[in-house]
């Protein structure tokens, strides 16, 4: 893994062990606005055999006529390998992408395929010939600064406190709402000056509280974190296992997903209070 991510740092890298009949191929273009949105400038590359590693296929960014300092949504089309159906050509996500956009899907593809085949665009930035991880707007991704020894506990006083990403609250019809507990909603549950977005007004997330704080937890665990095709159901269905979830970072009044600038907040939020 350490080596594919070194790679991806200047190349598109796809590993594709089977069915490579045509060859895989990059698709990439810009995100434009609309109803629904679309791919702009969109662009096709064949992608190349890496000598070394058969199973890796690739292209070097700086092959792709790539604008420095652009955001770019793309995807791999590659032959769907699924045993009960035909060898159609498909358009996935890249499998190691570190931020994904729901907004902009792939093409729909004709019958026995459903809208549930249909993947999001994976997002990179493309910054001095390399490729940066970033959101969907272009935010860049800053890695989180580690807790401090002083503040970090032994593994044998952890109190560990399992928090569901789908919340419920009762509506104003005395009905069970079940909603999307944001990163920034869980930061509002630890850093007293930090309003909810979503679940604004629910007692413990209001300014001046610091409910797990209060509870004395001293390690965190959000069930799930990686991204999901499902809206926030119970349970997982984790789609792309690199990438933090989109809905996560997707909080109300936002115009775009901030899914990993948000997921760093919290992580240096939840440090500096000895989480």
């Amino acid at each position: 893994m350490s080596h594919l991510l070194a790679l991806k740092k200047t190349a598109f890298v796809l590993w594709r062990p089977c069915h490579v009949d045509p060859t895989p191929r990059l698709v990439i273009g810009q995100f434009e606005y609309g109803n629904p949105p679309r791919l702009a400038n969109r662009k096709v590359f064949p992608l190349n055999q890496h000598q070394d590693h058969p199973d890796l296929w690739t292209i070097e960014a700086t092959q792709c006529g790539l604008i420095n300092g652009q955001v770019y949504h793309y995807w791999f089309e590659v032959s769907d390998s699924s045993p009960t159906r035909d060898s159609t050509l498909i358009t996935c996500t890249d499998p190691t992408a570190l931020s994904v956009d729901w907004r902009l899907m792939a093409p729909k593809l004709a019958p026995p395929h459903i809208a549930d085949d249909q993947d999001p665009a994976a997002v990179v930035k493309f910054v001095a010939g390399q490729l940066v991880a970033c959101d969907p707007n272009g935010e860049p991704f800053r890695p989180a600064q580690p807790i401090s020894p002083t503040k970090s506990v032994a593994n044998n006083k952890m109190v560990i406190y399992e928090l569901p990403t789908s919340w419920t609250r009762i509506n104003i019809q005395d009905d069970p709402e079940i909603g999307v507990g944001t990163f920034q909603d869980v930061i509002a549950l630890i850093d007293e000056n930090v309003d909810a977005v979503n679940f604004s007004g629910t007692s413990v997330l209001q300014q001046g509280r610091s409910y797990l704080t209060e509870l004395w937890i001293n390690a965190l665990e959000l069930l799930p974190l990686a991204d999901s095709f499902v809206n926030r159901q119970w349970g997982y269905a984790t789609s792309n296992y690199l990438a933090p979830d989109y809905d996560l970072g997707f909080p109300a009044g936002n115009s775009s997903p901030t899914s990993n600038r948000d997921l760093v907040s919290l992580v240096n939020i939840c440090h500096d209070r000895g989480i």
